[in-house]
C-alpha cells in the first residue's frame, strides 16, 4: 500500500471517524482485550431489515501486531458468529488486499473461502487488488 495513502490516516483522524462510527451507530463493533487494554476490533454491518439479502459485512478487522498468534483475532470472529446467530444472517462477508497473506491465512482457518468475486483500485499509480472472502453461518 503506498505510503502517501496510509499517512493520510493520522491518528486524530481515525479518532474522529472512530467516534462518529460509535456516537452515530453506523456500525456495530466487537473489541478484545488483554488486561483491560484493547488490543483487538472487529466493525461489521447487518444487511437492511427491508433486504432480503442475509450477508453480514465486516468493515474493518485489527488487531495490534504484539497479540498476533494469541487468539484475540479468532475471539474476535467467534463472537461475531455467536452475535450473529440471533439474527436471520447467512453469512459473513470481507475484503481483504490479496497480498495480505498473513491475514488471508487466519481468514482461511476461521473458515472463510474466496468468493471468486475481486476489486482492483488505483491509488498513487500503485494497483491494490481486494479479494472477496465469505464464510457460511452454521446453524444447528
Amino acid at each position: 500500500m503506498p505510503q502517501s495513502y496510509i499517512d493520510q490516516f493520522t491518528r486524530e483522524r481515525r479518532e474522529r471517524m472512530w467516534t462518529r462510527v460509535m456516537t452515530e451507530q453506523l456500525a456495530n463493533l466487537i473489541v478484545v482485550e488483554k488486561q483491560k487494554e484493547i488490543v483487538g476490533f472487529l466493525s461489521y454491518e447487518l444487511p437492511n431489515h427491508s433486504s432480503e439479502d442475509k450477508t453480514a459485512i465486516v468493515t474493518c478487522c485489527y488487531v495490534s501486531p504484539l497479540y498476533y498468534g494469541q487468539g484475540a483475532g479468532s475471539a474476535l470472529i467467534d463472537e461475531l458468529e455467536t452475535r450473529l446467530l440471533s439474527t436471520p444472517v447467512m453469512q459473513i462477508s470481507l475484503k481483504a488486499l490479496d497480498t495480505n497473506k498473513q491475514g488471508l491465512n487466519f481468514y482461511k482457518k476461521c473458515g472463510f473461502v474466496r468468493s471468486g468475486e475481486e476489486e482492483a483500485e488505483v491509488i498513487d499509480d500503485m494497483t491494490l487488488n481486494d479479494v472477496t472472502l465469505v464464510k457460511y453461518i452454521a446453524r444447528t
